[in-house]
Order: C-alpha cells, then structure tokens, then sequence
C-alpha cells in the first residue's frame, strides 16, 4: 500500500503549512527516462569517456533525481486552487547520499520548514529527503526554495 500525505491549504491559510509534512508516491526510473534525460541534458553528447565499470547498472544521474523532486513534491504540497503556480526559486542545499538505479522505487519525504511573505506571493522551504525503498539512507538531501503565486482575486486584493 502506498501511502501518501499532503501539505496544502487554502491561500488564506498558508501561513499554517510551516511544520507541515509530506510524503510523495513511490516511483521507478526506468531505462527509456534515463535515455531521455541524458538527451535533454546533453549528457549523451559528452566528448569524455570515463570508465563506466565502476558505476551501478542503472545508475540515475544525481540531477534527474533532482529534477524529479518538482514532480514528486507537487503531488503533495499545492494550493487549493486552480489559479496558482510555483517558480523554482533555487536550491540551499543539496547532497546525493546514496546511488539510485532502474531497480529502486523512490519517493520523497519532507517538511515545509518556512514561508517567507513576499506580498502578492509566498517564498516556501522545503526540506526534503529522497528515500529508495527498503534503504535506511536517503538518495538525496535538499533544502528547496518555491516561489508561490495566485491570481490576486484568489489573494483576496482584487475584485
């Protein structure tokens, strides 16, 4: 059974989603994601030869792992609302603690650790950790910024 837990709210009442946390779905990288990856990152066009022998078979490139937390993370931490949207803001903190391959399932766990009010937007941190199923250790560390947006009647300082 997977289970999942959410940090939303209403825009009124985000200031209550600090201490909140969550816990994605778990999910699979597979072969072809990798593929695909690596040609929208220019990864498959590198001049550099390294001895692969020494890497998992597998093995997900710490960045699409990553790149993975908006997905993840946005299944479970939102606004009640259909006129919102999230701006990447940038990353505080990261470290890749544990290989991830095509054989793990992963999902990310996490806390909303602030909000900072920016007027007609919030900036949220997120703390999150990439957990790979039956590992102790987590894939990856990350302390995240989003910018959070609505629609200013959605805000309640329009119409």
């Amino acid at each position: 059974m997977t289970t999942i837990q959410t940090a939303s709210a209403e825009w009124r009442d985000v200031a209550k989603l600090v201490g909140k946390r969550f816990v994605s779905s778990w999910i699979g990288v597979s072969e072809a994601a990798i593929e695909h990856f690596e040609q929208a990152a220019y990864l498959a066009q590198e001049d550099a030869k390294f001895d692969l022998s020494a890497y998992p078979e597998g093995l997900v490139e710490g960045f699409h792992l990553l790149a993975l937390l908006d997905y993840l993370v946005g299944q479970v931490s939102f606004i009640e609302s259909d006129r919102w949207e999230g701006w990447n803001y940038g990353l505080d903190h990261v470290r890749f603690t544990h290989p991830v391959t095509t054989a793990d399932r992963v999902r990310v766990q996490g806390e909303i650790s602030g909000l900072d009010d920016r007027g007609s937007a919030v900036l949220v941190t997120y703390d999150c950790q990439m957990e790979v199923e039956g590992v102790s250790k987590p894939a990856l560390v990350a302390t995240w910024k989003v910018l959070w947006r609505v629609d200013e009647r959605e805000a309640g300082r329009g119409e």
